[in-house]
């Protein structure tokens, strides 16, 4: 199982290479376009009022928003405490909301809907939260690795996604897919092999002599799915992440 965590081998090195995550040698270069994307999003669709980030983690979005906006990051205790050792504005649970209803012009909802048991709870209480015509913007991972573990329950796609604004009674006014398909099959791979190499490492292994050709193979990886994936821009079946922006009636 790969688990992503401050206590895991895999967690300590992605911290330490973190500075590398705008050079093509790092595992999961192609996730910093699809991080630029989001906030590309966000900066278009936000313009003032009251922006609260479910699942803050440590509060990224405030700094693209507008100085006019009033921004408040809500997380789990626990996860804040013991996962990523981050302090929010609020502390709560997304399925039930400590928040007045009609009280936010924007709920953020990134790379968090997947960690949720049941979203649609979440979902019903973000309608509740939101004022009229407010909006929610939303990211989800398509393929992407166990992470947060145990608290990763889900995966969507583009129409499961569209199904479940569908039966909330919200309309979809933007939709993007981050990644091409062959962006989407470098990460995977550089994850893949970098995990494998670590885990051989622990175990002293043999295979562990691989560390030597690693950064070679991952750049390979990414400047071939660079390349061939300005090549092929026709509709993608793979991505990294959908996003998507709801709107309440």
């Amino acid at each position: 199982m790969f688990v992503e965590n401050n206590k895991s081998m895999l967690g300590k090195l992605k911290n330490r290479l973190s500075f590398l995550g705008k050079y093509p040698v790092h595992p999961q270069w192609f996730c910093q376009n699809s991080r630029k994307l989001l906030e590309k999003t966000i900066k278009h669709q936000i313009t003032a009022g009251t922006v609260i980030d479910l699942g803050c983690a440590g509060k990224w979005p405030a700094g693209v928003l507008p100085a006019n906006c009033k921004y408040y990051g809500l997380d789990y205790l626990q996860t804040a405490k013991n996962l990523y050792q981050t302090t929010p504005d609020i502390y709560g649970d997304a399925q039930c909301l400590p928040l007045a209803s009609e009280s936010a012009d924007y709920i953020l909802l990134l790379d968090v809907l997947e960690h949720l048991q049941s979203p649609e709870l979440t979902i019903r209480e973000i309608k509740r939260v939101l004022k009229t015509n407010g909006s929610l913007i939303l990211n989800v991972p398509f393929i992407y690795p166990i992470h947060d573990a145990p608290l990763d329950f889900h995966r969507w796609t583009p129409h499961g996604l569209d199904n479940l604004a569908q039966k909330n009674d919200f309309s979809i006014t933007t939709e993007l897919s981050a990644g091409s398909q062959l962006q989407t099959a470098a990460v995977i791979s550089n994850i893949a092999m970098t995990k494998s190499v670590l885990d051989w490492i622990e175990k002293k292994h043999p295979a562990a002599l691989l560390i030597l050709i690693l950064p070679f193979y991952i750049l390979f990886n990414n400047l071939l799915g660079w390349l061939l994936g300005m090549a092929n821009n026709k509709k993608q079946i793979i991505s990294l992440s959908t996003i998507q922006v709801w709107k309440k009636g």
